[in-house]
């Protein structure tokens, strides 16, 4: 009778334990599972993710060799908005605010503005054009080395990139352009620069943006309008 007592005894633990090595097992595959699909979630996620180097080139394709651009864009650091920008190699340029104009013919520069009704006539300088729209796609943009490329969301819902790019030329007044790319890494939406003065860094969000657009030179020529005052000084 006691013999039979203690085997029923053994053989209930001898379950017991088996039981508990069955649970033990399960859970530590499970835990091993988990961890192989975390590990092949990441292998994934860092495969796809997108590379600086390759995006950086793929701008430079789209846009390294333009010889004419027309956006609307706002100055977020002048604070103007639905800024109207025609230009072309050669450092002609015709920029457009609410009622300010900007042209250049790459030889003479005008400063119209018609609430004044006074245009200031110029000399074109280059120094004029080394921190505009234009000639960061015209002249800085093929010089640059991509630093890093992240993601960020914008208006809370879309996702967008951020390319950094530093300029190769040390001596350039440029140091940084930011270019703020789509959720696709096709379209640039917006572009920011780190210059030599702390002070001054730049940015517009390109609302619209046409590249090789045939643009007449007509456009870049000013005529002073009746009973505007001209202020030379050539």
């Amino acid at each position: 009778m006691t013999e039979q007592k203690h085997s029923s005894i053994n053989n209930s633990c001898f379950l017991c334990i088996l039981q508990n090595y069955k649970k033990l097992k399960h859970n530590t595959m499970k835990i091993i599972i988990v961890f192989l699909v975390q590990i092949i979630s990441l292998t994934t996620l860092f495969a796809s993710s997108p590379n600086k180097d390759k995006i950086y080139n793929d701008m430079i394709k789209k846009y390294g060799t333009i010889n004419t651009i027309s956006a609307i864009c706002d100055d977020v650091d002048g604070g103007y908005s639905n800024i109207d920008i025609k230009a072309k190699k050669g450092n002609k340029y015709r920029i457009k605010t609410n009622n300010m104009e900007i042209i250049s013919d790459g030889k003479t520069i005008w400063s119209y503005s018609s609430r004044r009704k006074s245009v200031l006539i110029s000399d074109f300088n280059d120094d004029d054009a080394d921190i505009s729209l234009d000639n960061i796609f015209f002249n800085v943009l093929p010089n640059l080395q991509p630093i890093s490329l992240k993601s960020m969301l914008s208006n809370n819902t879309n996702k967008q990139y951020i390319l950094e790019l530093h300029n190769k030329n040390k001596t350039d007044e440029i140091k940084i352009i930011y270019l703020y790319l789509d959720n696709k890494l096709t379209k640039i939406e917006g572009v920011e620069v780190v210059t030599n003065n702390t002070n001054v860094r730049p940015k517009w969000n390109i609302k619209k943006l046409e590249i090789n657009k045939p643009i007449s030179d007509s456009v870049f020529n000013f005529k002073t309008p009746d009973g505007v005052e001209e202020i030379d000084t050539r």
